[in-house]
């Protein structure tokens, strides 16, 4: 399927590629890129609300700390041993 890819620049300044595949007649699947990590946002009806919602995951993922996120996306546990 092919699919468009539009780089975006969160507000640190940071780029982030949202990547949108159509599935169907007006319903979209997107994914978000940044560094080198693909993450899934999901399916969507209608392109302006599909790059909505890219948007506002983009900016999440771009803005947030490095440290806090691990290759997973899942946050890293603090603590000690028990």
């Amino acid at each position: 399927m092919p699919y468009e890819e539009v780089p975006i620049v969160t507000p640190l300044k940071r780029v982030v590629t949202i990547r949108l595949t159509e599935v169907g007649e007006d319903v979209w699947d997107t994914s978000i890129v940044y560094m080198k990590q693909t993450r899934r946002v999901g399916k969507y009806q209608g392109k302006d609300r599909a790059m909505e919602a890219a948007r506002k995951m983009a900016e999440a993922v771009g803005d947030a700390p490095i440290a806090s996120i691990s290759k997973t996306g899942r946050k890293r546990k603090t603590g000690g041993i028990q």
